[in-house]
């Protein structure tokens, strides 16, 4: 494995310190631009999966497994707690399938599937995943499970989660740009994406949030804008809003003051929300019963759902409210 290097001084911490954490990072030089508390252990939560993910990046392109590759549910993937989805005990899922649940929902069960098929058990994969973190300079890193779920002995850091994700980015490219996908759908169902940045956040292509009680609200993020890559990691929010206004506050000042590239996003811009996709119209009626002022547009073999003509602020409310009742729901940005 190929290490990924940061200019850093390492600094002491008390461990698991209840307190933010941040880092931004050049992609291109490796340098620290902005950070604070960058190497307080912290509990990663679902940014974990982004080990699982490498390491499965790092099967597919040794042609261990292929993206159409059938794997095998157990029982104890099946009986994982939420985020999941909803994965029977005996059945199959693709690897594609189960690497866009865990991205794009933030699947433990399929993270679970990953782990078990990778390697025979989650605990054998978790040794794996430590074992690789180390490899590629995540030197204060240690994994006890494939999903994020709470373990007092899994930490990690602001400064290891943005070698790790760099390290995604620069040694799987080809699987890269699936970070960028906001939403996918498996067995009828449209599951859309936690990571609010790409739709909202101008030149967002990656990579993920996460969340348990313990850790607060969690992302790591990488940005590209004229040609600068930045990556970013912002761990410790009280709320998915608090998290999201610190990553794109600390990302617009470090385009600003390192680069003077001024944000761009367009607040008059007009979105909509996406409902749902389905292959059957009575499906899509169901559900367009269900909101007033929905309308459906067939497109590509789909039948899709939207609310239209909204504000981000507004579409946001939306959909907020729509998640709260366990229902899925997409933003989009009308081109």
């Amino acid at each position: 494995m190929k290490k990924v290097l940061l200019l850093f001084m390492f600094l002491p911490s008390l461990l698991f310190a209840q307190n933010e954490a941040y880092i931004i990072v050049h992609e291109q030089t490796g340098k620290i631009l902005l950070e604070k508390n960058a190497t307080d252990p912290k509990y990663p939560a679902s940014l974990t999966k982004l080990m699982t993910l490498y390491i499965t990046f790092d099967a597919l392109s040794q042609n261990i497994y292929t993206p159409n590759s059938q794997l095998t549910i157990s029982q104890k993937a099946s009986e994982q707690v939420p985020s999941k989805l909803g994965l029977v005990a005996g059945e199959k899922i693709s690897v594609r399938d189960a690497v866009l649940g865990v991205i794009i929902k933030s699947a433990n069960d399929a993270s679970v599937v990953l782990s078990e098929n990778l390697s025979g058990s989650e605990q054998k994969f978790s040794d794996i995943m430590t074992k690789t973190a180390k490899q590629i300079g995540l030197s204060k890193t240690n994994f006890e499970n494939a999903s994020g779920l709470g373990d007092d002995n899994q930490y990690s850091n602001a400064k290891d989660l943005a070698l790790l994700g760099m390290a995604i980015y620069l040694h799987f490219p080809q699987y890269y740009d699936l970070f960028s996908k906001e939403s996918f759908v498996y067995k009828e169902t449209q599951y859309t994406t936690h990571n609010h940045l790409l739709k909202n956040y101008e030149g967002t292509d990656g990579l993920k949030t996460g969340y348990i009680k313990k850790s607060g609200y969690n992302i790591v993020a990488s940005v590209e804008r004229q040609g600068v890559r930045l990556f970013g990691v912002y761990l410790g929010g009280n709320t998915i809003t608090e998290r999201d206004e610190k990553m794109k506050n600390l990302f617009n000042e470090a385009f600003k003051k390192f680069f003077n590239i001024e944000k761009r996003y367009q607040k008059d811009r007009l979105f909509y929300l996406q409902l749902g996709a389905f292959s059957q119209k009575a499906n899509a009626l169901k559900k367009q019963e269900s909101y007033t002022g929905s309308k459906i547009e067939n497109k590509k073999d789909l039948y899709l759902v939207k609310i239209e003509n909204l504000s981000y602020d507004e579409a946001q409310r939306q959909c907020e409210k729509i998640k709260a009742k366990k229902e899925e729901c997409l933003i989009q940005s009308v081109k």
